[in-house]
């Protein structure tokens, strides 16, 4: 999965066939889930901090303090 930091967000694409696992130090169950999601992971196209934009129906996988959404990230506005 690569991430690129934009100014509206972190823009998300899978690079090539990938799994969400749960994280060194993270405790069992923190991912939502609990089952590999393959077709999750491929329709992720973004990712997000809990505290900036909390988990929605958009989520395809979701820690303690950041989440994966299928939504994409705004375009900046242009003025």
């Amino acid at each position: 999965m690569l991430l690129t930091r934009e100014e509206s967000g972190f823009r998300a694409r899978a690079t090539m066939q990938v799994g969400f696992i749960e994280c060194e130090g993270a405790e069992p169950g923190e991912v939502s889930g609990g089952q590999m999601d393959f077709e999750a992971v491929e329709r992720t196209r973004s990712a997000w901090l809990a505290d900036e934009r909390p988990p929605d129906e958009t989520a395809t996988a979701v820690y303690d303090r950041v989440w994966f959404s299928s939504d994409e990230i705004p375009s900046p506005s242009r003025g």
